[in-house]
């Protein structure tokens, strides 16, 4: 059955393949076993701090007692009393305050005394009891003003709590939890403070039954609750433990070892028996020099019982997956080997051009199949590749064709764009030529026309003549501007010319230029900006832009309409300005953001059709804050507002990288 050569071919196997896999299953399942330990450990750890953090909460909720009782109705009246009636009406105050107290620790039932101090250390009101009744103790004259925590507390802002767990109870066994808040009347002044205790047993009553979710590791472990002096404080242990246990856990746990009182959480497992698990609990995160530490102790046997567990299924399948590996092994190397070393053989034939070659098929198997395909696809190549041969002669030819053609139309291309490049500069020339002989008889008219209007005996009908002649003249003498301004920028014959400029002054007087335009439509024109805000910028190009969007502005206003401008620093390292002109008109569709800014375009719409312009003046403002390394863009409510900005960098050469 087997060949000679399929013998060595096992026994090597045997030999390089079973023992290093042995010795790594070993490896494995140490490795495995020291991690299911490491996050047991974990676990409980993690378990444990989600205790600590429970009991937080419970401190923190008791401090919230403590400071809704310090600012009580009850204890503002009795603050007035003191202050403005008589003794009789001081006592009746302090009858009532009695009697909120009472409510509050009947209704809470965990406090075992709470107290109003006054400022001088005398114990106002008293009400202790046993959490199943309570009662006020008005016979006690104590003062408290040599106290540590009578003392501490008043050196504590409002809303700061003092906490402590230092002192015994009266009638329990247990250890006392010492609340104490300042309290302050209406004018802010001390006025004493509010102290409780309660059992220290009440800090573990959050938690759930159940420390870990595991039954045998719930019965074999108990929670203590310590101070970080060592003081012990209350303990609740497992269901099934017994005294010797829970004595030797005691023993562990108050041994005064320094890790568990550190103030960090850890775990202890070098012990024989048992796992120890702590985590500090901070009365407050700023203060740690007092704090409680929650302590668990657990049985070493029942928590890693489940990782014996782990470690035997480990070693059986480490143990089947080598007897299955030499099995698989005897069957692949018989069955594999030779047919594959036919097949390696002839596709190098292949591979060298011997499309002729055929594999030998002994077998009708599946290599037997895989042998015969072999076969078959080498016939086929050796016809492929003939075909092939003559295709890529045709194709040789047709793509020589069709780069000839190609050259052809690059060159047809080429001379296109040339024309089109002396059409773009002849209209360029044409409309600078066009709008300088323009602008001289235009100019010759605005200068007459102002010298007519300065006749004193032109009637009322002829001034008017004369002023619509002025301001379409004007209009017109603008819009040249615009066009001459517009062939410039796409000449790339605008030159920036930086300056210094100061921001204020040049609203100032582009906000005084606006005021005819402003008294037309009785509209209210403000802007804002930081006092001596300067900017490296061309100072015509920013007067022009402003001039533009406040020209737009108060055009498509409202009559008594408001605008408003804005200037500001980007952000915090001041490279960059903000500017925003701001209006109560028409306001812009969304659709039309973008169109706005192309040249002579308008918005199409019911309410634009009533505004004259030619759509030049928001084009040339985004070309010239484009050209100064700045961004523009407006925000718009259909008809409410709209909101045009645009940013600048402070000096040149600096981008903004933050426009939204």
């Amino acid at each position: 059955m087997f060949s000679r050569i399929s013998h060595k071919m096992i026994l090597t196997f045997l030999l390089v393949s079973v023992i290093p896999i042995s010795i790594a299953g070993i490896y494995s399942i140490n490795l495995a076993t020291d991690s299911f330990q490491s996050l047991t450990l974990e676990y409980t750890q993690m378990d444990l701090s989600s205790s600590a953090e429970e009991i937080y909460d419970f401190i923190n909720y008791n401090k919230s007692d403590m400071t809704f009782l310090s600012k009580s109705p009850a204890l503002r009246d009795y603050f007035l009393a003191r202050a403005t009636h008589s003794q009789s009406e001081i006592e009746r105050w302090k009858g009532l305050l009695e009697e909120h107290f009472l409510i509050f620790c009947e209704s809470r039932s965990i406090y075992e005394k709470v107290s109003y101090i006054d400022e001088d250390g005398n114990m106002v009101v008293s009400v202790e009891g046993d959490g199943a009744s309570f009662e006020v103790n008005s016979d006690i004259i104590e003062n408290f003003s040599t106290q540590q925590f009578f003392i501490e507390t008043m050196k504590l802002n409002e809303d700061q709590a003092f906490i402590t767990a230092a002192s015994a109870s009266s009638t329990k066994k247990t250890t006392l939890v010492t609340y104490a808040v300042p309290v302050f009347d209406e004018f802010e002044r001390r006025r004493g403070i509010i102290y409780s205790t309660m059992s220290a047993e009440y800090f573990l009553k959050p938690l759930n039954e159940s420390i870990l979710v595991d039954e045998p590791i719930k019965k074999g472990s108990s929670l203590f609750l310590i101070s970080n002096t060592n003081v012990y404080l209350t303990h609740r242990v497992g269901e099934e433990m017994d005294s010797g246990s829970i004595v030797e856990i005691a023993s562990l746990v108050l041994s005064g070892r320094e890790d568990i009182t550190s103030g960090r959480s850890g775990t202890i497992a070098d012990l024989q028996n048992w796992i120890i698990t702590y985590t500090p609990i901070f009365f407050d995160q700023n203060d740690t020099e007092e704090f409680l530490v929650l302590v668990e102790v657990m049985e070493k046997a029942a928590v890693f019982s489940k990782v014996e567990t782990f470690s035997d299924a480990f070693l059986i399948l480490i143990t089947s997956a080598i007897f299955i590996s030499i099995l698989a092994a005897i069957i692949i190397t018989q069955t594999i080997t030779k047919p594959l070393k036919e097949l390696i053989a002839g596709t190098k034939r292949i591979a060298k051009k011997e499309l002729s070659f055929q594999v030998k098929n002994p077998s009708d198997d599946e290599f037997g199949f895989l042998a015969n395909s072999f076969n078959d696809m080498a016939k086929e190549l050796e016809i492929a590749y003939s075909e092939l041969e003559d295709k890529v002669k045709q194709r040789t030819i047709r793509l020589q064709l069709a780069n000839e053609k190609l050259r052809a139309l690059i060159k047809e291309l080429k001379e296109a764009n040339e024309k089109t490049k002396e059409a773009s500069k002849l209209k360029s020339q044409f409309i600078a030529n066009m709008s300088h002989e323009l602008r001289t008889p235009l100019n010759s008219i605005i200068g007459f026309t102002d010298v007519l209007l300065d006749d004193e005996n032109l009637d009322e009908e002829q001034k008017d003549y004369l002023k619509t002649i002025l301001k379409n003249s004007e209009s017109l003498l603008q819009l040249i501007n615009d066009i001459l301004d517009l062939s410039k920028i796409e000449a790339n014959k605008m030159e920036i010319v930086y300056q210094k400029v100061k921001v204020e002054e040049l609203l100032r007087r582009v906000h005084k230029l606006m005021a005819p335009l402003v008294a037309e439509k009785s509209i209210y024109i403000s802007y804002e900006c930081l006092p001596n805000l300067e900017i490296y910028v061309d100072k015509s190009k920013l007067r022009q832009i402003m001039i533009n969007l406040l020209t737009n502005a108060i055009k498509f206003n409202k009559i008594s309409g408001k605008v408003k401008t804005t200037v500001s620093y980007l952000n915090e390292e001041m490279d960059a300005v903000k500017f925003e002109v701001w209006d109560s008109g028409i306001g812009i569709q969304e659709k039309n953001f973008e169109a706005i800014f192309d040249e002579f375009q308008q918005i199409d719409g019911t309410e634009t059709r009533d505004y004259q312009g030619t759509g030049l003046g928001l084009a040339i403002s985004k070309k010239y804050v484009e050209m100064m390394g700045g961004t523009i863009w407006v925000n718009s409510v259909y008809g409410q507002w709209s909101k045009f900005s645009f940013i600048l960098p402070v000096s040149p050469g600096e981008k903004d990288n933050d426009i939204q």
